[in-house]
């Protein structure tokens, strides 16, 4: 038994050799250092490990311990099998049902130019976007390492190497990667296979090592490694150093170390890279910069114009601190010229309509709760499916504003808008808060709360309203004491509402042929029997309202030369109107003559001492023309007539900082 043994042992020549130097060294022998004595051991015994290799082999019909768990299927659960065979059945069943038959001859997969495969697993909006060669590309994605279902090359599941923006590596979970695409910084496959692509949609490109597709450089690249050898005791062995093959300069690359010495190991296989895009830079970037740079060049044009007005008319009336009116000659040459300064208001508008931008927000990306929509100047945006959000426009120069299916609300236009329109579908909870004139307003399909508050009741145009029966609207500023009046109802019928005869009045909107409007204001009943004529004086209150509502549509169009024309129109007929001289003192104010605001505002509240505006107005008046402490007590009249007016309050704090300066100037 010994000797058996003894020859089992050292039966093979290399186990005697390496029995034979671990002898040696242990009796140190001299030249032969003992690291090498230990590495030669080595590296025969791990030589010699594939010789000895055996397989186990299963007898029997009886599956082994938990045989047929899913296969790596997702929550599949023990099968309920007797059998190995009986098991392997409902294995493949169950991986038909959830990735579909790997023998199947469909073709699921397109090919790029250069042969590249590319499927799409979800569509994406072409509406918000399509990749196209040269757009700023943002993606999100994942690098995998596809499985034994992916019977394409892409479909079934797959094992992350690394990804980006899903926070699985070190990363951050909104981490998102912008690069250009068709510029070689991305591998070719994605290069290619990216093109066409829809925003929001995810697509599986299949990246192959070869044809250079994917990030293995071309030839022999790979770095001989010889101290493999050398140590081992064999100078003619050695190994090479895959990683030197991979071009990291292409995209997209690891960032952290796990995932680098994941993605060394398996770059030079067929992988699966799944891609989301989540926006285009500069997306038909050319036709934008062409549009922006033609809006830039209107609007400078527009205002040097305006420039060339105001010091033509400073220049007529000998002032150097700004324009205290025009004369009458300016006056009539502003008149000739608003039909030039109209249709070219009208071609403007028209060009700009073409131009829209989508936004939508579930939550305030701002600390301060409030999101600026200025830097939209010159856009129709649409605020689509945004919730709990406050919006501000502070300045004028957005085209229009649509919001669709929006709830819980804010939103507050201090500016006006170029199309003077604003349009509300399916929204609930909203609360919009208008500081200027609006001329169209269109509510269409909201059943719950809807409030629109217009800062005067002069402000208010047309509304056209559908099935809307939550929709109210309110005067004064937001915060203010005036209560709301309900004027939707429920029904497919479509209702026009407006001021008219001094109170708002609601009727539906008659169409005919195209279904265009037969009328735009609101029409006569036809079984009422002809009036009897009126008195002199009814006649001439009568006109003079007419004239008021002309003036407003003037002003609502921002052509304040013709509204004051017809406000003096309504004053003829009826000078005791209070509302028509405060609205013309608003015009002198915007066209620059404070002295004709002043009095104005002065004649408002001698026929109507309950106007807050007039007392506003005359305030104002004369903080134009820098008597700050003259302006105070006016201003105060105003607060006590509104005090919840916002605008008043602010009106009163500047006057009162304006006056101490002044008084501390001349002191000094």
């Amino acid at each position: 038994m010994k000797k058996k043994a003894s020859k089992a042992s050292g039966s093979h020549p290399a186990k005697r050799q390496i029995l034979m130097l671990l002898k040696d060294e242990g009796s140190g022998v001299p030249g032969v250092p003992q690291r090498r004595l230990a590495a030669v051991a080595l590296a025969l015994s791990l030589s010699l490990a594939g010789l000895s290799s055996a397989r186990a082999l299963i007898k029997g019909n009886t599956p082994p311990k938990d045989y047929g768990l899913g296969k790596g299927l997702n929550k599949a659960g023990p099968l309920d099998c007797r059998s190995r065979t009986e098991c392997e059945e409902m294995g493949l069943k169950r991986e038909e049902e959830k990735y579909g038959n790997p023998n199947s001859q469909e073709k699921t997969y397109k090919l790029t130019s250069s042969g590249a495969r590319y499927k799409d697993m979800k569509p994406g909006n072409e509406s918000d976007g399509v990749v196209k060669v040269g757009d700023d590309l943002k993606i999100r994605y994942r690098v995998m390492r596809s499985g034994k279902r992916s019977y394409d090359g892409l479909s079934g599941e797959a094992t992350t190497l690394f990804s980006l923006g899903y926070g699985e590596d070190d990363g951050p979970k909104d981490a998102t990667l912008n690069a250009p695409i068709g510029q070689g910084r991305f591998v070719k496959a994605l290069d290619e296979g990216l093109v066409g692509m829809a925003v929001g949609g995810v697509r599986r490109v299949q990246v192959r090592p070869d044809y250079g597709l994917g990030w293995k450089k071309e030839g022999k690249c790979a770095e001989a490694i010889g101290a493999v050898g050398v140590v081992a005791g064999l100078p003619a062995a050695g190994a090479e150093r895959e990683s030197a093959c991979l071009d990291d300069s292409l995209l997209p690359q690891p960032i952290d170390w796990d995932a680098k010495r994941r993605f060394e190991r398996r770059f030079d296989e067929g992988l699966i890279v799944e891609v989301e895009p989540l926006g285009l830079w500069g997306w038909a970037s050319d036709f934008i910069d062409f549009r922006k740079k033609k809006a830039d060049a209107l609007c400078r044009e527009a205002e040097e114009e305006e420039k060339k007005e105001t010091a033509a008319s400073n220049q007529a009336l000998g002032l150097e601190e700004g324009p205290k009116g025009p004369p009458t000659a300016q006056a009539e040459k502003e008149l000739s010229n608003l039909g030039a300064h109209s249709k070219q208001r009208n071609d403007f508008i028209a060009w700009q309509q073409e131009r829209e931008v989508t936004l939508t927000h579930t939550e305030c990306p701002s600390q301060d709760g409030t999101v600026d929509l200025s830097e939209y100047k010159g856009k129709a945006i649409r605020l689509k499916g945004c919730r709990g959000v406050n919006y501000v426009v502070p300045c004028s120069g957005v085209l229009k504003l649509m919001m669709d299916s929006c709830s819980d609300v804010q939103l507050h236009l201090q500016g006006s808008l170029i199309t003077s329109t604003l349009e509300l579908y399916k929204c609930q909870q909203v609360e919009v808060t208008l500081d200027q004139p609006l001329g169209t307003l269109q509510v269409d399909e909201c059943p719950e709360a809807l409030l629109v508050r217009y800062a005067e009741r002069d402000f208010f145009g047309k509304a056209y309203h559908q099935n809307s029966p939550g929709f109210a609207v309110a005067w004064g500023l937001a915060g203010g004491s005036a209560c709301s009046q309900t004027i939707g109802r429920e029904g497919p019928f479509q209702l026009m509402s407006c001021i008219a005869e001094g109170s708002l009045q609601t009727e539906a909107v008659r169409r005919g042929e195209m279904e265009f409007p037969l009328d735009l204001g609101l029409a006569k009943k036809q079984d009422q029997p002809e009036p009897e004529a009126l008195p002199a004086a009814e006649e001439r209150q009568k006109e003079a309202e007419r004239q008021r509502m002309a003036g407003n549509e003037m002003f609502r169009a921002s052509d304040f030369a013709q509204a004051a024309a017809l406000y003096s129109l309504a004053l003829e007929k009826a000078p005791e109107m209070g509302s028509v001289w405060a609205n013309r003192a608003q015009c002198w104010l915007k066209l620059g003559d404070h002295e004709k605001a002043l009095a104005d505002a002065k004649k408002c509240t001698e026929v109507e001492p309950t106007n807050p505006k007039g007392w506003f107005r005359q305030g104002m008046s004369l903080h134009a023309m820098k008597r700050y402490a003259e302006a105070i007590p006016f201003l105060l009249e105003a607060e006590k007539l509104e005090p919840s007016n916002k605008q008043i309050q602010d009106a009163i704090k500047m006057a009162q900082m304006k006056a101490r300066n002044s008084a501390y100037a001349q002191s000094q």
